[in-house]
């Protein structure tokens, strides 16, 4: 396993259940934002199983890296264009890659939610994509802005859910930052080989939830001398919203995040030094002033 948290290991397994690692013909894996391959890398298992990686990764020095690197590889040495079809003009640069090419991992940032929309030419039989997990899941947003952006450049995990369904692909696994979905003629596959395969909108709405952040943890535990870190973190998420005209989707995220910190407001004192209970209290009056007015209704 090199990948960040097992997501690998668990497409491999998926590959596995319907084809075997050991298949006449190796399969393609393509991950996009693919970084350094001495870091964290969700493509080097799958080389070391013998599929045929055909990476995308515009940072030159760790575009590099993968020249020293043995095996079936082809590595674009450019970004994806933040366009409605950059995902498919990206991927049509790879001359020998089938259509319903094994797995794709994308992972850049921002952006992610309008490239899968996008996607018209390729049908992956297995998508693992990074959302914005510090959205609940009845928060159904996708970001005006479309490009690289580590804040706010990411939608919800729902609103990634209901595209993807429209696309007939299936919930099946929700980790930390990714979730994982199979098309619908690899999901036949799959259920052919295990029949009692969970997947879908039901096994999505009892799951994806484990992997978002907990806001009590998130407002409690930042290190020392940031006890304003925490609700700086879920300020900007809230922005986010409001600015891009997601007004009902501000105030639920509002009052979620200030039920949660009033909480904590209430039980930081015997955890956590002066300081930073008193930087927590500021950033959270900070932010009752700013965005109050998203829950009053005369306003």
């Amino acid at each position: 396993m090199t990948s960040q948290f097992g997501q690998d290991q668990y497409v491999l397994e998926l590959l596995r259940l319907t084809k075997g690692c050991n298949s006449q013909q190796p399969g393609f894996i393509v991950e996009a934002g693919a970084a350094s391959p001495t870091h964290v890398s969700n493509a080097l298992l799958f080389l070391e199983k013998g599929y045929s990686l055909r990476l995308i990764e515009g940072d030159k020095r760790m575009a590099r890296e993968w020249s020293n690197i043995s095996g079936d590889i082809e590595l674009l040495e450019v970004f994806i264009p933040y366009t409605s079809r950059g995902m498919d003009s990206t991927l049509g640069a790879f001359e020998d890659l089938p259509v319903d090419f094994d797995a794709l991992f994308l992972d850049i940032n921002g952006g992610e939610y309008q490239l899968l929309e996008g996607m018209r030419d390729f049908r992956p039989k297995v998508i693992c994509f990074e959302y914005d997990n510090a959205y609940p899941p009845n928060i159904n947003f996708v970001p005006s802005f479309f490009g690289y952006s580590p804040e706010t450049g990411q939608a919800s995990s729902s609103a990634f859910h209901k595209m993807l369904a429209a696309k007939r692909y299936y919930f099946v696994k929700a980790f930390f930052q990714d979730h994982i979905y199979v098309s619908e003629d690899f999901l036949r596959i799959i259920l052919a080989a295990q029949p009692d395969f969970q997947y879908g909108t039901s096994h999505y709405l009892k799951n994806a939830h484990q992997a978002l952040y907990f806001p009590a943890a998130v407002l409690s535990n930042q290190k020392e001398g940031e006890g304003h870190a925490g609700v700086s973190f879920y300020l900007d998420k809230i922005r986010a919203l409001a600015n891009d005209g997601f007004r009902s989707e501000a105030a639920q995220m509002y009052s979620f995040i200030l039920t949660h910190a009033m909480n904590v407001n209430s039980s930081i004192d015997n955890t956590r030094s002066t300081s930073y209970c008193s930087q927590f209290r500021e950033a959270l009056s900070k932010m009752i002033d700013e965005y109050c007015y998203l829950i009053n209704p005369l306003l």
